[in-house]
């Protein structure tokens, strides 16, 4: 499992002939992108403000919501966007900045697969010190059947729910890296329902969707030339792509891979679903061979000699690691914060705090990850941390130095907030101007949240 391979195989010089309708990497699709531009308005109208010859964005949503509860509904946009004839319309559709133009009623939101209404799952208890988490009663019934290659050909980078590189914040997808003599597999089988370029302007960054059933659907990302085309049948362990290079990574390129349930509502909200680990929803058999083999390959060699292996941190060691967990650990700072008091900035404030309980059955002592959303290069700075809640006070302890801090938790509203001030030194007296304003994470990505918050400008 894992070994670097020398030699690159000529990968296949495919060129799908895929007419591209969809939002980026938001959505595909007019069905999908309706059902995703409901949930996400803000994100579509932002991206459509930069990509005016968008043939989605030259037509009027079906629907329309306001933006951080700023607006009062009406059925009108409020940002400019040129309209020209769309590909697939007969008549041009305006429109209009700041004209209360009343458009038609508009209709229910359409999505390519329909859940039932009375189908919702959602994972109630956390299980602690295990590999994989199980499924909740309710979600979908599909399972993974290979994975995609074979294992000795596989470098997992980033599992599920882990906390670094770019995303502090944590993973709600999987970083995997694959040699580079070896194609990238389907997961399952299932239906290509999309093929297209994750920015037009950036040739060589595909992106593949592909319905599993029974509300599963998986996106494979950072892809360089897919091996399949929109609405092919495909088959489990069917080559489907290969991935850009992986630049830190000699001889890898990536296979980084996205699953949605959309039965579930305890994850990520992502397309018209929420992210869940792939790893959890591998069928039993091969679930089993994937932690032999990671645990050998990590586990083992930390717990015998000491050793770290890129891709692997003991205080969140395991295929699947939580996310938005704050609400499992209330009256305490375990939790993701987004700082709310001020724009976010490369300044002295983090953006984001993370405060992991971090204890396992492999570490035993409180983790802090820091750092900005602007950097792609991880955290600002990390280390341990403890807390006194009766004093109000608490000490990070990184490779910079010793902090001493003071903190307020209010836990009052839908979602807590976090008032903190740190210092070297000594603890400080009182809060001051310095001290800053965090709250919790919620279930939408990042960027997305930042926006909604007011301390973005832009997606």
């Amino acid at each position: 499992m894992y070994q670097k391979s020398a030699t690159r195989s000529s990968e296949k010089n495919q060129n799908p002939s895929t007419v591209i309708i969809g939002l980026g990497s938001l959505c595909s699709g007019e069905k999908e992108c309706n059902y995703f531009c409901k949930n996400n308005f803000g994100r579509c109208k932002e991206y459509c403000q930069g990509q005016p010859d968008n043939v989605l964005c030259q037509k009027s949503f079906s629907f329309e919501r306001p933006i951080r509860g700023e607006e009062k509904y009406t059925s009108t946009l409020d940002k400019t966007i040129t309209a020209k004839t769309p590909l697939l319309s007969t008549a041009p559709l305006a429109i209009v900045v700041n004209e209360q133009k009343q458009l038609p009623l508009p209709e229910k939101p359409k999505q390519l697969f329909i859940p039932e209404k009375s189908r919702v799952a959602e994972l109630k208890a956390w299980m602690p010190d295990v590999m994989t988490q199980p499924i909740p009663v309710g979600a979908s019934k599909t399972r993974l059947t290979s994975f995609p290659a074979p294992l000795d050909k596989i470098f997992i980078t980033g599992p599920y729910g882990a906390h670094r590189g770019g995303h502090i914040e944590g993973l709600d997808h999987e970083w995997i890296e694959i040699a580079d003599d070896t194609p990238i597999v389907s997961w399952a089988r299932g239906k290509v329902t999309n093929v297209f370029l994750n920015n037009p302007n950036k040739p060589g960054d595909w992106r593949i969707y592909v319905d599993y059933g029974d509300g599963l659907s998986g996106e494979h990302m950072d892809v360089k030339t897919p091996l399949v085309k929109t609405g092919d049948e495909i088959e489990a362990g069917q080559s489907i792509a290969y991935g850009l290079p992986v630049q830190w990574l000699n001889g890898y390129h990536s296979g980084e891979f996205n699953l949605v349930d959309q039965y579930r509502k305890d994850g990520v909200q992502y397309r018209d679903g929420v992210t869940v680990s792939p790893y959890d929803y591998l069928r039993e058999d091969l679930k089993t061979e994937l932690i032999a083999a990671y645990t050998k390959q990590f586990i083992e060699p930390f717990v015998q000699r000491n050793e770290f292996f890129m891709g692997f941190a003991p205080w969140e060691p395991y295929l699947t690691n939580p996310l938005i967990f704050h609400k499992q650990y209330k009256g305490t700072i375990i939790g993701e914060w987004y700082l709310k008091s001020k724009k976010w900035a490369v300044d002295e404030a983090p953006d984001m705090l993370i405060f992991l309980r971090g204890i396992t059955k492999y570490y035993d002592k409180q983790r802090l990850v820091a750092g900005e959303d602007a950097s792609a290069a991880g955290a600002t700075f990390d280390g341990t941390w403890v807390a006194d809640y009766e004093a109000k006070k608490m000490q990070i302890v990184t490779e910079r130095g010793i902090y001493y801090g003071i903190f307020e938790l209010n836990e009052s509203e839908p979602r807590a907030t976090l008032k903190i001030q740190y210092q070297t030194g000594s603890y400080p007296t009182v809060f001051s101007d310095q001290a800053n304003i965090y709250i919790e994470r919620s279930v939408v990505q990042r960027r997305q949240d930042g926006y909604d918050l007011g301390v973005l400008n832009s997606l």
